[in-house]
């Protein structure tokens, strides 16, 4: 099976044999709600970067990015939503560790996002500004 077009044109390129040895791979946990995602994320010792919306079924993307950032700290966060003048969106994106994306949004706006927020993963405060 070929990766999306997005996941190639962010550099991982699938397939088999010597090539794949030296492309990382992107696997990337999905889930509907926040219940579903605390069961991905508690037997995944590896995650980097956790995208979310804000508002989710059974709670929000920011509070459920301060319960993991108590156990993860270098953990990175990308809120998306449509709701750019909410409060709960601004509350959101002013927590450290955090970018904002506004929807809609394009692959390569999301692709800028990611790699802006795993490049400052040692930071204590990300930029939170706009695109």
């Amino acid at each position: 099976m070929q990766p999306s077009r997005p996941r190639r044109r962010s550099g991982y390129h699938g397939g088999s044999g010597k090539s794949e040895s030296r492309t990382p791979k992107a696997d990337a946990p999905a889930a509907a709600s926040v219940r579903e995602a605390e069961g991905l994320l508690q037997d995944d010792a590896s995650c980097d970067l956790l995208i979310t919306d804000i508002v989710l079924p059974g709670g929000t993307g920011a509070a459920f990015y301060q319960q993991l950032v108590q156990v993860r700290p270098e953990l990175r966060a990308i809120f998306m939503s449509g709701y750019v003048g909410d409060q709960v969106v601004t509350d959101a994106i002013a927590q450290p560790g955090t970018l904002f994306l506004p929807k809609p949004f394009t692959v390569d706006a999301l692709l800028r996002r990611v790699r802006e927020a795993l490049a400052d993963r040692k930071s204590t405060r990300l930029n939170s500004s706009h695109l």
